[in-house]
C-alpha cells in the first residue's frame, strides 16, 4: 500500500504584528498534521518579520510590498512563492485573500480565508461612515490595502472554500468555523507567581489592575485544532488524486 504523502499549507499573512502572531498560532496548529510554508508581504525594513516563525518547522518568506502599479508585481512574487497544496489567507485583505483567489483561478488550489477584524474600518480614515472612508482614501487608492480596495475584496469571501473567524460576531456575518483567540494558560497561571510580590515591585500595591494579554497571545488550542484539521481533511483527497 502507497502511503500518502504529508500535505502542505500556504499561509499567506499580513505584515501587522498582532496579525503575525495569529499566523504563528495557527501554524503551530497546522504542523501537528502538515508541512506549513509562511509568505508575507512586508517592507524591506521590516527584518523582525521572520523572528514571529523562530522555533517552528516551517519555512517563512518576505515578499516586498509594494503600491500599485508595483504591487502587480508583489501579487506574482507571492503567487511564485506558494509550493503548498491548499493555501490559507490570514485577513480578509487583497494583498493576502485577493492573491490566493487569483492563484486558485491559475493552480485550482483549495484556498482558505481566516477572518480576525472587520477589514474595511481598519483602513484610513477609519471612520464608521463609509461616504467618509471611501472619499478620504481616493489619495491613498494606490495602496492594494486601502479601505476602496479592501472594501472591494470583502464582498468575494464567500468564495473561500472554508472560512476560520475570531468571533461569533464574524461567524455571524461571514460564515464558516470558530476559532477565537485565546492566551497561554501555562505561561499565564496566576498559581505560578506570588501576587502581592509583584504588586510591590511594580509599585500598585492597594490599587485595582487590569490587564490584557497582548504579543503572548495565542489560538485556544485543544478542540479548535481538531476543528482545523476537520475542515482541512475535506480537500485532502481531491488534492492527492
Amino acid at each position: 500500500m502507497t502511503e500518502l504523502r504529508r500535505l502542505k499549507i500556504s499561509l499567506i499573512t499580513h505584515e501587522i504584528g498582532a496579525n503575525l502572531m495569529r499566523a504563528r498560532s495557527i501554524a503551530a496548529i497546522l504542523l501537528k498534521n502538515y508541512d506549513v510554508e509562511v509568505i508575507v508581504p512586508a517592507l524591506p525594513e521590516d527584518e523582525f518579520i521572520t523572528d514571529y516563525f523562530e522555533g517552528l518547522a516551517l519555512t517563512s518568506h518576505k515578499v516586498k510590498a509594494r503600491a500599485y502599479p508595483g504591487f502587480i508585481r508583489t501579487s506574482r512574487e507571492i503567487r511564485q512563492a506558494i509550493t503548498g497544496d491548499i493555501i490559507y489567507a490570514l485577513k480578509l485583505r487583497p494583498s493576502t485573500y485577493g492573491v490566493a483567489l487569483l492563484e486558485r483561478l491559475a493552480s485550482k488550489r483549495p484556498v482558505l480565508l481566516d477572518v480576525d477584524d472587520w477589514e474595511q474600518y481598519m483602513c484610513h480614515p477609519y471612520s464608521k461612515h463609509w461616504a467618509k472612508n471611501f472619499l478620504q482614501s481616493l489619495p491613498k487608492i494606490a495602496d492594494p490595502n486601502s479601505f476602496i480596495h479592501t472594501w472591494t475584496i470583502e464582498h468575494f469571501a464567500r468564495f473561500a472554500n472554508q472560512i476560520t473567524n475570531v468571533s461569533h460576531f464574524f461567524q455571524r456575518r461571514y460564515g464558516g468555523v470558530l476559532l477565537p483567540n485565546g492566551c497561554n494558560t501555562v505561561a499565564f497561571n496566576p498559581a505560578q507567581y506570588n501576587r502581592e510580590q509583584l504588586r510591590r515591585e511594580w509599585g500598585v500595591e492597594g490599587q485595582k489592575v487590569a490587564s490584557t494579554v497582548g504579543k503572548g497571545a495565542s489560538i485556544a488550542f485543544s478542540t479548535r485544532a481538531v476543528t482545523i484539521s476537520g475542515f482541512l481533511n475535506i480537500f485532502s483527497s481531491r488534492v492527492r488524486s
